[in-house]
């Protein structure tokens, strides 16, 4: 008998001491999962900055650029491109920064709205011309009737996602270009007079990308290639378009 409460009395000698313990150990001393120290940034609200270059160049330097490339990273080809813009080898042609919420679409644009017909009535013959109709206004001209718009300069849409440790973002984009070229003329007439009426339809060029990539945080990432257009508003396959993307997050303090 004397054993046994000699025992019981023990446990509760020392089971006290050990909750105390417990209690002591600062959380600043704490480990994560992955061994890493307590962060107290961790816990707060976190943006992504997202920014999209689009670099124009030769073909010719472009094929040289990827061939020198090798197994590097993109971070080393992005140092290259800027050396190439720098011995005016090739050029920025437009740069998007737009900064979001994790997992929320945001759209950055610069555009002008281009208002063009899409429908026409056609021309019409009149009554024969009398004393009070001369026989110039014996035709109306094509008149259009439907309208669309469309945006014409730069765009870019985002939809990122930031990971638990704050390195790695799952990013969608889809950067756009868009330029009005020229009309095509479809139908062209003439009065009596000299007076001429057309129908006419406007020439779009566009380079635009749509894909989801992984990027690591503050490393550039080569996503694309385009074709830019000529003087004439066509392709010109001479000359290429290298499009880099890169992601920061950003802390909200």
């Amino acid at each position: 008998m004397r054993i046994s409460r000699l025992l019981f009395s023990s446990t509760l000698l020392f089971a006290p001491l050990a909750s105390a313990q417990e209690h002591t150990v600062p959380p600043a001393f704490e480990r994560g999962g992955d061994g890493e120290s307590f962060d107290p940034d961790q816990a707060l609200p976190k943006l992504i900055r997202v920014q999209v270059e689009y670099i124009e160049m030769a073909h010719e330097k472009l094929t040289a650029l990827l061939e020198e490339k090798g197994d590097s990273d993109d971070a080393a080809l992005r140092l290259k491109v800027r050396d190439a813009i720098t011995a005016k080898e090739a050029k920025i042609l437009e740069t998007f920064v737009v900064t979001s919420r994790s997992g929320h679409k945001t759209t950055v644009e610069s555009a002008d709205e281009f208002i063009y017909p899409t429908e026409y009535e056609p021309m019409e013959i009149v009554e024969p011309p009398t004393e009070k109709a001369p026989p110039e206004a014996t035709k109306t001209p094509f008149c259009p009737t439907a309208f669309e718009t469309r945006n014409l300069g730069s765009s870019l849409e985002i939809e990122p996602t930031v990971g638990e440790n704050s390195k790695i973002i799952d990013l969608r984009l889809e950067p756009n270009m868009t330029w009005h070229t020229g009309n095509l003329v479809w139908a062209e007439d003439k009065d009596t007079i000299g007076n001429v009426s057309k129908i006419e339809m406007p020439r779009f060029y566009s380079i635009k990308a749509r894909t989801s990539v992984t990027c690591q945080t503050g490393k550039p990432l080569f996503i694309a290639v385009h074709s830019p257009k000529s003087d004439r508003g066509e392709v010109d396959t001479s000359r290429k378009v290298m499009v880099f993307v890169k992601c920061d997050v950003v802390t909200v303090k």
